[in-house]
């Protein structure tokens, strides 16, 4: 990134406190279990409760960028990294795929080897549920929804915050580790989650923008969600 955005302050401490006691407890209670659970006693289908749901998170997330970033420091977008990007990149991004995808592969073996199941909670209710129209609503969350809220506010404002404070390494150290922990309780995808919040914030600081981490993101979800329509 360059001289000017490393120096910008897009949050506080105290900005920063509340963000993570939203996204680790508030959100996760509300969200993901109260509100998750009501979608799916209303509509009995897991593929679109978890869908919905993700679409408020997303609405929640781009909310809170806007509130704590957009509107209180009077940013725009672009600084958090809604920018154009060198199409070189494109060699980054696969570069990156090919890392996470090496990653994912040792880690799944090495919890085998440990005798740690592997159970993918997410892959079973897309094929238990499996249709022509739950195929194209788990793509648009995975693929669509997903990567575009949580690269802008993981990356664009997380790893902008601990960067700014902390330096590049810890940066991206700190963020990798949230997006691992608010991946809990899916923990046989936490090695994954860790080297993704790695890599993603890689691309997001090389490129000074977030489209990279983005169409990134947006592919390895493509990959998970094809190979559990294929198995």
């Amino acid at each position: 990134m360059n001289s000017n955005d490393k120096e910008k302050r897009f949050l506080s401490w105290r900005d920063i406190i509340i963000l993570l006691i939203l996204t680790l407890m508030v959100i996760p209670i509300v969200l993901e279990n109260v509100i998750a659970s009501f979608l799916l006693t209303l509509i009995e289908n897991e593929v679109y409760a978890g869908t919905i749901t993700g679409l408020i998170m997303a609405i929640v997330f781009l909310f809170l960028t806007y509130i704590f970033c957009i509107k209180k420091h009077r940013l725009t977008w672009s600084a958090i990294g809604l920018r154009s990007f060198n199409p070189r990149f494109i060699w980054h991004i696969t570069l990156s795929i090919l890392i996470i995808l090496v990653f994912s592969v040792l880690a799944l073996y090495t919890l085998d080897f440990l005798g740690i199941a592997y159970q993918n909670q997410r892959t079973e209710d897309i094929q238990h549920n499996f249709s022509f129209l739950t195929a194209i609503v788990a793509l648009l969350s995975a693929v669509v929804v997903s990567p575009i809220y949580e690269e802008i506010f993981y990356r664009g404002v997380l790893y902008n915050f601990f960067r700014t404070k902390m330096g590049q390494l810890w940066g991206l150290i700190v963020n990798a580790t949230i997006f691992t922990l608010v991946h809990i309780p899916h923990y046989e995808t936490l090695p994954m989650m860790f080297a993704g919040g790695i890599v993603f914030a890689w691309l997001y600081e090389k490129s000074s923008s977030i489209f990279p981490a983005i169409l990134a993101h947006a592919l390895l979800n493509l990959i998970g969600v094809t190979l559990s329509f294929l198995t």
